[in-house]
Formats: structure tokens, C-alpha cells, sequence
């Protein structure tokens, strides 16, 4: 036999709006400083407004920024170029998944996938210049490391330096192919 099973109703309890004048949402919002939608979300409190109170009263949530801090001020900094592909680089952010994450959890320090596509058109492109980027900066970390030891550095100077030289090595075809290219440009001059 089966036993027949008690349906409960489940019950939320449900906080009562407030209804909030047009000059407390601004007032709330320039006196916590919140120019973005994780910000507000992760720094009120139950009973502060959220994003639906601004989206209600000011059409978006970039309206409501409008008019908390003025139509003229630039809220996200000019980004350069070269900016993102440290950006990129530093964090580890090869993957377009990865940098939007991090966008999310960091807004401030990770510029916006919009300027990315503003800036050069496509992710790959970031990701080219990040790449030459993080090759012109391990060849002068490794030249600095060569200067110090008065030598070519080899795997193991390298490894305790903390220079991981392997992506550059297989860009020329080997540490060798690297060490004469180095050479031959003059770059490593005062190694012998």
C-alpha cells in the first residue's frame, strides 16, 4: 500500500518594499560610492535599495548613475592597450570565460569586455598583443638576469629567479635559438 505523502505549502517570507523618493535613492548611492551593479548588490544592506528600486525610478541603472554623479564624468578611466594585456597577463586571463569572471569579481581592476571589443575589435586580438606583451617582458627580465650573473642564464637560474622562460624558449625554437638571437641583436652584449 501506498501512503499518500502531505503536500506542504512552502512559504517565503517576503520583505515590504519601501517606497524611496527619487533624491534618497541619489543620496544612498553617492554616500556609498557604488558605480557598479556587483558593488551594489554585495555592499547594501537587506533594507537599502536595490538595483529594481533604481531600474524603477530611473529606467537603468546607468541612468541612475547619471544622475547620482553627473552626464560628464567618465566613471571607468581611459583603459590603454597596454593596460589590458597586463591585465591579462598578471592574472593569467588567457581565456575569454576566465576574464569575464574576473570582470565580475573585480571591476575595478579588470576593464570591461566592452572596451576590449572597443579597443581591438575581437578577444583574439587582446590576446595577440598580451602574448607579444609577455614575451617582450620575460626577454627583459631574462637580459637583466643575464646582466646579474654575468653569464647566459640557464634553466635552472632561471626557475630559481622565478622567470618561467619555456613560452619564449618555444617561441624562437629553444633556449639555444633564444640565446643566439639575443646575441645576435645585441642584446646580451656585456655577456659573455
Amino acid at each position: 500500500m501506498s501512503q499518500k505523502r502531505s503536500k506542504k505549502k512552502k512559504t517565503r517570507t517576503v520583505a515590504l518594499r519601501v517606497d524611496r523618493t527619487r533624491e534618497e535613492l541619489l543620496e544612498y548611492l553617492r554616500k556609498k560610492k557604488f558605480t557598479t551593479i556587483p558593488e551594489l548588490e554585495s555592499g547594501r544592506d537587506s533594507d537599502d535599495p536595490d538595483l529594481w528600486d533604481y531600474k524603477k525610478e530611473f529606467g537603468t541603472w546607468g541612468g541612475a548613475k547619471n544622475h547620482a554623479y553627473g552626464d560628464g564624468i567618465d566613471l571607468q578611466p581611459d583603459v590603454s592597450a597596454e593596460y589590458m594585456a597586463k591585465t591579462v597577463v598578471e592574472f593569467g586571463l588567457w581565456s575569454y570565460r576566465k576574464f569575464c569572471e574576473a570582470r565580475r569579481n573585480n571591476p575595478k581592476v579588470v576593464p570591461s569586455t566592452y572596451l576590449v571589443f572597443k579597443k581591438f575589435g575581437s578577444w583574439d586580438n587582446l590576446k595577440y598583443l598580451a602574448r607579444r606583451y609577455s614575451l617582450k617582458v620575460t626577454l627583459e627580465e631574462y637580459c637583466k638576469l643575464a646582466r646579474r650573473l654575468g653569464r647566459k642564464p640557464r634553466w635552472v637560474d632561471c626557475r630559481q629567479a622565478g622567470l618561467e622562460i619555456y613560452d619564449a624558449a618555444k617561441f624562437f625554437g629553444g633556449k639555444g635559438v633564444m640565446d643566439e638571437y639575443l646575441t645576435q641583436m645585441e642584446i646580451l652584449n656585456a655577456v659573455p
